[in-house]
């Protein structure tokens, strides 16, 4: 089950569809300021900026 799925607590809409960050080394880090759905984004942004260099 996804962060947002997790923290939404019910099914979510058709067009929504959450992914999971790559490396969650990223989001295990950014939990210790941040809760875990700001942490899940600002991870999963990270990831993708990685892969696109």
């Amino acid at each position: 089950m996804t962060t947002v799925k997790e923290e939404f607590g019910k099914d979510l809409p058709s067009w929504n569809t959450p992914r999971e960050p790559e490396d969650r080394n990223y989001q295990k880090i950014i939990e210790l300021d941040l809760d875990k759905s700001e942490a899940s984004a600002i991870a999963l942004t990270l990831g993708r900026k990685k892969d696109s260099r």
